[in-house]
């Protein structure tokens, strides 16, 4: 190939994307570059919610926050039964 292909774009060689991935760095482009929201991008690109939360945290755009363990509270617990409260 010479520089002067259709693959060639300032100096570097261009590569075929599948459309998933091509599909996920339009969402991170449009979140990123362009300050889409998510739901600007759903309605943009015709996606559902899902897909395009998925698509940012494959790619390390966002933090998964159901990640986040969160520890018990301290404390006694206060709850009571129904069958100790009945007596």
């Amino acid at each position: 190939m010479t520089p002067t292909d259709s693959s060639f774009r300032d100096g570097f060689q261009l590569r075929e994307l599948d459309p998933k991935t091509r599909k996920d760095l339009t969402i991170c482009s449009l979140f990123i570059n362009h300050k889409f929201t998510v739901p600007e991008i759903i309605f943009a690109l015709g996606e559902n919610y899902r897909d395009v939360v998925e698509a940012l945290l494959e790619k390390k755009v966002i933090a998964d926050r159901r990640q986040e363990r969160r520890s018990l509270p301290e404390g006694v617990e206060r709850r009571k039964s129904k069958a100790l409260s009945a007596t």
